[in-house]
């Protein structure tokens, strides 16, 4: 059941969650983040910086930014 007010940030899907492919050893081998995920890890990894903590490679999905 969605809780009033969630919904406004997508924390709640009213459909399943796609499986992410994988190859035979299990490693991911496409994987897709949604503009609001991107978002977010832009956001963290700028808090981070203001913090002053070492940059996450967790963070950069798409492996260190140029």
């Amino acid at each position: 059941m969605v809780q009033p007010g969630t919904h406004e940030l997508g924390l709640f899907r009213s459909e399943g969650t796609r499986k992410q492919p994988r190859d035979a050893r299990g490693r991911f081998v496409r994987v897709h983040y949604s503009p609001a995920r991107l978002k977010i890890l832009e956001t963290t990894r700028q808090m981070r910086a203001d913090m002053g903590l070492p940059p996450s490679p967790w963070l950069e999905p798409f492996g260190k930014d140029k």
